[in-house]
């Protein structure tokens, strides 16, 4: 399985709205699809959607194939999300204080 073959199966089987793939691996492929096709759909119906596209193009080789694909809208895909650090600038949330006890960093 080539990251190009698999890109056009999803796309046609899923009929992927404008998508954006990011894909890993040789032999066993995994990364993401971006698409406004998953817009409003719930994680598992998501997923769903992708092995059924897979099992009904690749059959029981879908498995050995291709591994984790994680399915984003648009809007869901780049948001800041709190407690990481973008553009060098920590986000708004931090721990109010810590405190060392028993050799642990407990939060106070």
């Amino acid at each position: 399985m080539t990251h190009e073959r698999l890109k056009e199966i999803l796309t046609r089987r899923l009929r992927l709205r404008d998508p954006q793939f990011s894909l890993h691996g040789m032999g066993r492929i995994s990364g993401r699809v971006v698409s406004a096709t998953f817009a409003g759909k719930g994680d598992s119906d998501r997923q769903q959607m992708i092995w059924d596209a897979l099992d009904a193009e690749l059959g029981p080789a879908s498995v050995r194939e291709v591994g984790m694909l994680l399915a984003y809208a648009p809007d869901e895909w780049n948001l800041q999300l709190e407690g990481h650090l973008l553009s060098g600038r920590p986000s708004k949330l931090q721990p109010k204080s810590t405190a060392r006890k028993k050799g642990r960093l407990t939060r106070v």
